[in-house]
């Protein structure tokens, strides 16, 4: 399914009104079966995309939040153009209460296009779009859209896909445990930017599960092109903005006792568009 851009805003507008929905969250938002942000990983003001930048031979992860009348069937898609720049895969995830709270605790593959339907208990599914970009893929910008079909209406959520000039060896996923899910999102971040900041391996390895399984290889990625942006840069200068970015008083703090940054769970989209673009981090 293709859509003009005028197109899509017009039917996500009239489709919205009869209460299906599409929203686009980062992976550091994990989403409740009741549609709200996990406690943890709220922030104040939370990334929208419109035209996110990735490198080649990198992945981006996004999550989706659907919203469907009760009882009826939805179909969501992915669409591209032109077709096949990217490796797109769809994992549905499975909530569970935790403690106070429910939480998305794994995620398992789905076919596309995939078909399902809210259960009672449910305001929104939710899923990972996993996006990956072969390293042979030429820079160039590309249309993505997350397309969801209920009836006779349709929710198109455009995006523009940035492929950067920069590339990176495919970093594989880790194995997952069955780490604990209502963690903060960006936890993961912890054990790897300690590695890279401080030039210590943690002794112990952080138990994850397959949602964060995806986000730690996506750091991973990120802290190869930060060993590659240090080669112009130095070293030094590449963890000090790294810290900035996580609002960290200083490495040396940091290595001193690692923590949670004060800037929130999104805070290593920040870090990711130094990283990627070499954007000024403010």
């Amino acid at each position: 399914m293709r859509f003009s851009r005028v197109q899509s805003c017009m039917v996500f507008l009239t489709a919205a009104a009869y209460g299906q929905q599409l929203t686009v969250y980062s992976e550091f938002q994990r989403v409740r079966p009741d549609g709200e942000i996990v406690q943890a990983d709220r922030v104040v003001d939370r990334r929208e995309f419109i035209s996110p930048a990735v490198v080649r031979g990198g992945y981006l992860t996004l999550r989706l939040a659907i919203q469907a009348p009760k009882g009826m069937n939805y179909t969501l898609y992915i669409g591209q153009n032109p077709d096949g720049v990217a490796r797109c895969r769809l994992l549905q995830e499975r909530h569970a209460k935790v403690g106070e709270e429910w939480a998305p605790v794994s995620a398992a593959q789905v076919e596309m296009p995939h078909t399902a339907r809210l259960s009672p208990d449910e305001a929104v599914q939710t899923y990972l779009l996993d996006i990956q970009i072969p390293a042979n893929t030429k820079p160039q910008r590309f249309r993505l859209e997350a397309q969801l079909n209920v009836g006779e209406r349709w929710v198109i959520y455009p995006m523009e896909i940035r492929v950067r000039d920069l590339a990176v060896q495919p970093v594989r996923e880790p194995r997952a445990s069955g780490g604990p899910p209502l963690e903060r999102s960006d936890a993961v971040a912890l054990d790897r930017l300690a590695e890279f900041v401080c030039g210590v391996r943690s002794g112990t390895a952080r138990q994850l599960n397959t949602i964060t399984a995806i986000t730690a290889r996506n750091i991973s990625q990120d802290l190869l092109i930060a060993q590659s942006r240090a080669k112009d840069e130095t070293l030094q200068a590449v963890r000090a903005t790294l810290m900035q970015a996580g609002g960290y008083e200083s490495a040396e703090k940091f290595c001193e006792s690692p923590r949670l940054s004060p800037k929130g769970a999104e805070w290593w989209l920040k870090a990711r568009d130094y990283l990627y673009q070499g954007i000024p981090i403010h």
